[in-house]
């Protein structure tokens, strides 16, 4: 495992060395498990630095190592994985958050394309005005429910819910 790039952070990217996607057949967009020392990470394919061909080296930000429970130089174990298009998913705000209105929107456009799964901590950015300024803060939620089950991906017909007990 060795640090992805600053600027693919956080788009739950895993920059793999080409050869070992090749010999894993896999594709530049595919998804694949990334399972850790106690922990799994789900992230789309994506093309390794040239200088990491032939090395085996996976490229993944902090909060995928975080899933995953590793750190860098730590050795994972990758595989393709089964993800399915979301119909429905539920997330469950913090206790002391209120929003009034319908952030389902908000939401699906926020998580279109990534990889989601029943349990997962999500942070997601809100922007607070406060006193004339913006100043986006990131909120996180819990995946109270997906349908179908397992690991699913957000698109534009996925229907978000708001659950009715907090994380």
């Amino acid at each position: 495992v060795k640090p992805l790039k600053q600027k693919d952070a956080g788009r739950r990217l895993a920059a793999i060395d080409r050869v070992a996607v090749g010999e894993m057949g896999l594709e530049v967009g595919d998804y694949v498990r990334i399972e850790g020392r106690d922990g799994t990470a789900i992230a789309r394919v994506w093309p390794g630095l040239p200088e990491d061909q032939g090395t085996g080296v996976i490229r993944i930000d902090g909060q995928l190592r975080q899933q995953a429970d590793v750190g860098i130089d730590d050795r994972v174990e990758v595989e393709k994985a089964e993800v399915s298009a979301a119909e429905r998913v539920t997330v469950a705000l913090p206790q002391q958050i209120g929003i009034r209105g319908d952030i389902g929107h908000y939401l699906r456009d926020k998580l279109t394309d990534k990889p989601i799964t029943k349990g997962q901590t999500l942070r997601v950015p809100f922007g607070f005005g406060f006193m004339g300024g913006r100043q986006s803060k990131a909120l996180p939620m819990k995946v109270a429910d997906t349908e179908p089950s397992g690991t699913v991906v957000v698109t534009d017909s996925t229907e978000i819910e708001i659950s009715e007990r907090p994380a």
